[in-house]
């Protein structure tokens, strides 16, 4: 009611190293009414008739943690089930502690189970590069010949430059060529520039031929955490499923990209 004297509002968020607040009123979304933790309206006026958003936001130093996820699975039908993981993770503090898993399993239905798994990490102490790759290999003798390659490579300036890239690859000799490549890339100048790609592509020899690309890009500007997902499924008539799956998500941990919203509206009568 105007008039009314109301109580100060206060906008609680945590942030590592600390939290930039901005008032907004929807009224006039693009002015900023106040930009610290508290909203003092005091006394009532009409044209203070609105809803306020209050948004807290953590700018970022030049410590950040990313982690990106890549899976890319091809459940078979005939006597056959091939699936591809490969996991680059990079919990970032200040120019440590890298770590990248790749796992490439083959459990076969037919008297034969293959499994490879390669970890290779680097607790990382500055300003290094270095590149890691595993090739499980498994020439079948009855039509089939399956090699799986991870490559994950950080050439690491300071504080930048990080790319993940896997590649697992099933050239089959029965009708069938499957191939499967996620590249997720990070160059990282100050604060800026994400993007995540990836491209599940299944030429097929017999009358048919797919192949699907999803890219979900993120020109940083400031402030922000975003998560992007694409699914491009392939549920095959003769005897096969394809699916893929690729998820880039940025879970930021600390001295990063948070944000809240509490909301406050305003009825004069």
């Amino acid at each position: 009611m105007e008039g009314h004297v109301l109580n100060q509002i206060t906008c609680n968020a945590i942030c590592t190293p600390g939290c930039e607040y901005h008032w907004r009123k929807s009224s006039s979304p693009y002015e900023i009414v106040n930009n610290t933790a508290v909203l003092s309206l005091g006394s009532v006026k009409r044209g203070n008739a609105a809803s306020y958003e209050c948004i807290a936001s953590n700018p970022r130093t030049s410590n950040t943690a990313n982690s990106y996820e890549c899976i890319a699975s091809n459940p078979r039908t005939s006597n056959t089930a091939n699936s591809y993981e490969c996991i680059a993770s990079n919990p970032r503090t200040s120019n440590t502690a890298n770590s990248y898993e790749c796992i490439a399993s083959n459990p076969r239905t037919s008297n034969t189970a293959n499994s490879y798994e390669c970890i290779a990490s680097n607790p990382r102490t500055s300003n290094t590069a270095n590149s890691y790759e595993c090739i499980a290999s498994n020439p079948r003798t009855s039509n089939t010949a399956n090699s799986y390659e991870c490559i994950a490579s950080n050439p690491r300036t300071s504080n930048t430059a990080n790319s993940y890239e896997c590649i697992a690859s099933n050239p089959r000799t029965s009708n069938t060529a499957n191939s499967y490549e996620c590249i997720a890339s990070n160059p990282r100048t100050s604060n800026t520039a994400n993007s995540y790609e990836c491209i599940a592509s299944n030429p097929r020899t017999s009358n048919t031929a797919n192949s699907y690309e999803c890219i979900a890009s993120n020109p940083r500007t400031s402030n922000t955490a975003n998560s992007y997902e694409c699914i491009a499924s392939n549920p095959r008539t003769s005897n096969t499923a394809n699916s893929y799956e690729c998820i880039a998500s940025n879970p930021r941990t600390s001295n990063t990209a948070n944000s809240l919203k509490v909301g406050l509206s305003i009825i004069c009568t």
